[in-house]
């Protein structure tokens, strides 16, 4: 009877946090997000928002904004930032981190994948190669305090043109995808920040 309950959980256990983290956290209810708050002490520290948490120490929603981004990684729970503008007014400043109050989650969009090519990449003295696809991205915005949804900003391209220099991906499905088009992304954020 035990050897039932143990398999029975680690079949469904891995299935919850798989349906939690494809579509960006957006199944996890707001109690669940508090529960899971953490304090941020690096900006990286921001991508539980696009997961299943929030950060508490970050600023409340409202203007004006200051916003971190991440784009969704091979992984599906694995959250990588985005490269924004240091220039522009709504990107979060690094140095100042309880100023940040929004958080752009950008997540691959199924059925949208077109391969480009194969990269290749050394490792542990061998050539492992990936199939490289460029995708689409959806872009949501969330309270960085609490991760509750604020808008959809629609989808930017994620272009596969280049191979990057170095990847993480699973060695029984080697599969990378394209980054979200930054200048697409920024565009978006500026939109969203101007209204």
């Amino acid at each position: 009877m035990a050897l039932i309950v143990v398999f029975v959980l680690a079949f469904v256990v891995p299935n919850i946090l798989g349906s939690e983290s494809s579509n960006g956290g957006s199944d996890v209810s707001d109690e669940q997000r508090a529960a899971n708050a953490t304090t941020a002490a690096s900006l990286s520290d921001f991508d539980v928002v696009c997961g299943t948490g929030s950060v508490s120490n970050a600023a409340p929603y409202e203007k004006p904004y200051s916003i971190a981004a991440f784009h969704q990684g091979t992984a599906e729970n694995d959250w990588d930032a985005v490269t924004l503008d240091n220039q522009a007014d709504y990107v979060a400043d690094r140095s100042n981190l309880t100023s940040i109050n929004v958080v752009a989650c950008l997540t691959r969009k199924d059925g949208t994948e077109v391969k480009s090519g194969t990269c290749e990449f050394g490792s542990g003295g061998e050539q492992v190669a990936a199939d490289h696809y460029a995708v689409e991205y959806d872009l949501e915005l969330r309270e960085a305090k609490t991760g509750k949804a604020i808008t959809n900003l629609g989808t930017v391209n994620g272009p596969a043109t280049r191979c990057p220099f170095i990847a993480y991906f699973d060695e029984n499905d080697p599969e990378i995808f394209g980054s979200p088009d930054p200048a697409a992304v920024e565009d978006k954020l500026a939109e969203f920040a101007a209204q």
